[in-house]
């Protein structure tokens, strides 16, 4: 340390002594030192305005849109298996081993497990339905013994036409209920 005497302080008329801590080259390298971190503080500014403003494109009224899970090639697999082998979705402690086992292979919630069991088993019977819905009707070959005649053909088409009928009047007599409950 270096004691420098230093004149009189203006206001108190009274001698101080100055301590210098640092030599003049420590104190050039604490300016370099400080400049360095002034530029690096003004790039984190611009760097957290640009990914806040991002992140607000992101939010949806006043809540922020949650990142989706998607699961990887291995934790998919894994998923089908057990959906596979099982009925249903699994139990509370069995969602937390899967998710335990699935987290070797990314990151996962027990959540995402639960929800994921929940869609699957939801598409699996809505392809069941569609699967019911879309069997085109079994055409057997007609021998020509079993051909309907024309009085055949003409008596089905009326009944056809006599329930078109009955359902146009059941719904006539519906709107009436509805006007008159209204009334």
């Amino acid at each position: 340390m270096e004691w420098q005497r230093n004149g009189f302080n203006q206001n108190a008329n009274v001698g101080m002594m100055q301590v210098n801590v640092m030599t003049n080259e420590q104190v050039e390298t604490l300016r370099k030192q400080i400049a360095v971190y002034s530029v690096i503080s003004e790039q984190l500014i611009q760097t957290h305005k640009t990914l806040s403003s991002q992140q607000d494109l992101t939010l949806t009224g006043s809540t922020r849109l949650r990142q989706r899970w998607t699961p990887t090639p291995v934790q998919l697999q894994s998923l089908e298996r057990i959906f596979e082998a099982e009925t249903g979705t699994p139990s509370k402690e069995k969602i937390k081993e899967i998710t335990a086992d699935l987290t070797k292979h990314g990151q996962i919630s027990e959540t995402s497990v639960y929800n994921w069991f929940q869609n699957r088993r939801a598409r699996s019977k809505g392809k069941q339905q569609n699967n019911v819905n879309d069997e085109p009707e079994v055409e057997t070959e007609v021998d020509s013994n079993d051909k309907k005649t024309e009085p055949e053909i003409v008596a089905s088409q009326s009944a056809k036409n006599l329930c078109s009928q009955y359902l146009a009047d059941l719904n006539s007599e519906s709107d009436d209920s509805l006007r008159r409950s209204r009334n």
